[in-house]
């Protein structure tokens, strides 16, 4: 009886020991292909999300969406945090932050896998204020300190030497400000919050340009009548300018678990944007951003079409 209970407990010994291993690997696993996507901003967070829609299950990959306290802060985390390993940011943020020095040499560490769309950056004011110039000294929404719209309106605005009165609100909630009279000007990133409730008879859009200290993150940009619900005449366009939206990863050491889930998200971002709506979007680079090696491979893979008679693999190809 006794060598029974033994022979019992050795075994259930034995079940327990092979049951921790394979949870242990399981957990491993999951560990490995589960994906941060940092939304730099609120307004991007639908972008983190559509991503993690579309990448669900590829690869095995689990992607978890997050929300980032603003752009700046947001940098920095895909910079120092372990956890974070995908961001959504604009490309003139991460040159502010860096010019400022609150993070030096950003855009060297960080490395891009795709530049997801353009954004437009637009001021809207009231109709008394003709151009950029009768905008000194008057209260302009630009967003709060660690946001991209601060960031824009310090490198647009304050590369113009224009005096003004920072509001520390931003997208809807300036828009609220400008039709109560309490901000005079905001500046919006894209279009989203124009949601045609500004009436045209108060209210215009005015031109923006690239200025010395943004000319790697700002590209020119026409605005029509459209895109900014009637606030310009019919017809109608204003050139203003654009920064790249991007998403951003850390270029840190190749041989890092961070390192290996980055390689894993990058190359099946890259294969699945080929056979969606965004393919144009895969070649277009960011100026002054180097691609990341994972998704340039994939990028190389996707043209390369060997002959029947070559089953050889060539440079360029992917693993």
């Amino acid at each position: 009886m006794i060598l029974f209970r033994a022979i019992v407990c050795c075994v259930a010994v034995a079940a327990g020991a092979v049951s921790s291993c394979f949870a242990q690997s399981l957990l491993a696993d999951i560990n490995q292909k589960t994906v941060t996507v940092l939304a730099g901003e609120p307004d991007w967070f639908d972008e983190a999300q559509a991503i993690a829609d579309a990448l669900a299950h590829e690869q095995g990959l689990r992607i978890l969406p997050m929300q980032g306290r603003g752009c700046i802060d947001s940098t920095a985390d895909v910079l120092q945090l372990t956890q974070v390993d995908v961001a959504v940011l604009s490309a003139d943020c991460v040159d502010y932050a860096e010019q400022q020095g609150l993070l030096p040499q950003a855009t060297k560490k960080l490395a891009y896998v795709s530049r997801l769309k353009a954004l437009p950056l637009i001021i809207v004011t009231r109709r008394d204020v003709p151009n950029l110039t009768a905008l000194a000294g008057m209260r302009i929404a630009t967003g709060p300190a660690d946001s991209a719209a601060f960031a824009s309106g310090e490198m647009l605005l304050g590369g113009l030497g224009l005096p003004f009165v920072r509001v520390a609100k931003s997208g809807d909630a300036a828009i609220q400000l400008l039709k109560s009279n309490a901000a005079d000007a905001v500046l919006l990133h894209g279009f989203e919050a124009l949601d045609g409730s500004l009436d045209p008879q108060r209210f215009h859009v005015l031109g923006l340009t690239a200025t010395q200290n943004a000319t790697t993150s700002h590209a020119p940009a026409l605005v029509s009548a459209t895109d900014v619900k009637g606030l310009l005449p019919a017809g109608g366009t204003v050139e203003t300018v654009s920064t790249a939206l991007v998403l951003a990863v850390f270029n840190g050491p190749q041989q890092s678990a961070k390192a290996a889930r980055i390689k894993l998200f990058s190359t099946a971002f890259i294969e699945q944007q080929a056979m969606g709506d965004n393919a144009t979007q895969l070649s277009a680079s960011v100026p002054g951003w180097q691609r990341n090696a994972a998704s340039q491979n994939a990028l190389e893979a996707l043209t390369f079409e060997p002959s029947e008679q070559d089953n050889t693999k060539q440079q360029g190809d992917g693993p």
